[in-house]
């Protein structure tokens, strides 16, 4: 054996090792990709996990402001026709104290004519007390 032939096994021992080393590392590296991987896979879990209360909460909320809109849009329809109702109501009740009972004019009418009743009343008064006097001194 020649000291190249040394040199030449030194060398075929070293890529040896360098091989060895690296599939070593490669393995060890496929098992940490592994590794994370089923690291990722448990978090993504463990996170859907947690979150599903959340979303089943969010998903009964969102449920129940759906059927708050629709109340509220019922109870505005129904507010519409009880209000429509009660301005018919009002109508009716104005034509009907129009066509039952004195305006304010219709008072002042009134009042008109009796203030010249009465004084025409008196008058008469008068008259029937100066006739009854009269026929007092005759």
């Amino acid at each position: 054996m020649t000291s190249g032939d040394g040199l030449l096994i030194g060398q075929w021992v070293f890529n040896l090792v360098v091989t060895l080393a690296l599939a070593y590392i490669g393995a060890k590296n496929r098992q940490v990709e592994k590794l994370q991987d089923e690291i990722k896979m448990s978090a993504k879990t463990e996170i859907r996990l947690q979150l599903e209360p959340l979303r089943q909460t969010i998903d009964a909320m969102v449920r129940r402001m759906k059927d708050g809109e629709e109340l509220f849009g019922r109870m505005g329809e129904k507010d519409h026709q009880v209000e429509l109702k009660m301005v018919n109501q009002l109508s009716e009740l104005k034509d009907s104290i129009r066509d039952c009972y004195a305006t304010r004019s219709d008072v002042a009418n009134l009042a008109a004519a009796v203030d010249k009743l009465s004084v025409r009343f008196d008058g008469m008064q008068r008259l029937i007390a100066r006739a009854v006097e009269g026929g007092r001194h005759e």
